[in-house]
């Protein structure tokens, strides 16, 4: 997965391309939230699609102050796609996530990914006054109380800065989920 941190560019998949594989779902539910599909992107480097990104809100927007809002519950799923994984967690996350959650929680995370490969599912979820879960393949691996933990997220995607502007843009909803 280093391959998802240092990546020279992205594409978004759409039509004949997309009809190979499954959607994202269009609705992530939970008790006290359902969230809309926003957006949706593959990651591909060097010619290998990677994984596939999906960004959730409670309703469309490409509102950068409501997407990053700790009011808006949110949610980030990844769908592993390519098998040969790293074992290390991609710099940024771990940059983002090392200085959000304890290191109890961050060693955690950092073995559970060491398993993660094609097929698997890596969820980011918040919820206003809660907090922030890491899910893989729907077991919680971290749980954050507040809302940095997901902001710092949301901001390796489609922040300012983010892996692949490619990738942003089809998150933000600028092509067809």
């Amino acid at each position: 997965m280093a391959l998802m941190a240092s990546c020279l560019g992205a594409v978004a998949i759409s039509g004949a391309a997309r009809a190979m594989e499954p959607l994202p779902p269009r609705v992530l539910q939970s008790d006290k939230h359902a969230l809309v599909l926003n957006g949706v992107g593959t990651r591909v480097m060097y010619f290998m699609r990677v994984y596939e990104c999906a960004l959730y809100l409670p309703e469309r927007s490409r509102s950068m102050p409501f997407i990053m809002d700790k009011r808006t519950a949110s949610a980030i799923r990844i769908s592993v796609i390519h098998d040969d994984l790293p074992d290390r967690l991609p710099e940024q996350w771990r940059e983002a996530v090392r200085s959000e959650v304890t290191t109890k929680m961050f060693s955690r995370l950092r073995a559970a990914y060491r398993d993660v490969s094609g097929g698997d599912v890596v969820l980011f979820r918040y919820v206003p006054t809660e907090g922030t879960w890491i899910l893989i393949n729907d077991e919680v691996v971290v749980f954050d109380p507040g809302h940095g933990l997901m902001r710092s997220m949301l901001e390796q995607w489609v922040g300012e800065t983010p892996v692949s502007s490619d990738l942003r843009l089809a998150l933000m909803g600028d092509s067809n989920p």
